[in-house]
């Protein structure tokens, strides 16, 4: 593997990283604003409910029967659908970094070019991905 890809592959990874982070970071600040779990419940005296786990607060917010409820639901699971296989992904472009290392010759060239495809639909960390896929690609 060339210099080049393999730096491309690192600074992939790495915005790739930044990226989770910063989304993680957002979903903890969007989670901080209902102050522990609060959601709006017009059916209490005070107009407020309070869930004592994630788990719950998610249950309370679909049988609330608010819309706006509705709404911070499908953007916190939407936030959770987004954050989960990032993750895993990050994961396996990690170790198929050390496996091109090991064998540059490894089919794991062909998911560094696949997670540069699938990246540079959502954000431009799949860009260093896609030239270096394509760089490692070319060589075969």
């Amino acid at each position: 593997m060339s210099k080049i890809a393999n730096r491309l592959i690192l600074l992939g990874i790495g915005l790739n990283m930044v990226q989770w982070i910063a989304i993680f970071i957002l979903f903890q600040k969007i989670l901080a604003q209902f102050d522990g779990y609060t959601i709006l419940n017009p059916n209490v005296t005070n107009g407020t409910m309070t869930s004592f786990s994630f788990i719950d607060w998610l249950q309370s917010m679909i049988y609330s029967g608010v819309p706006f409820n509705y709404i911070v639901f499908a953007a916190i699971v939407a936030c959770l659908l987004y954050l989960i296989p990032t993750a895993v992904f990050i994961i396996l472009e990690i170790i198929a970094y050390f496996v091109i290392r090991k064998n540059p010759q490894s089919a794991w060239c062909m998911f560094i070019l696949a997670m540069g495809y699938k990246n540079i639909v959502f954000d431009l960390s799949g860009v260093p991905f896609l030239m270096a896929g394509l760089m490692m690609y070319k060589r075969k």
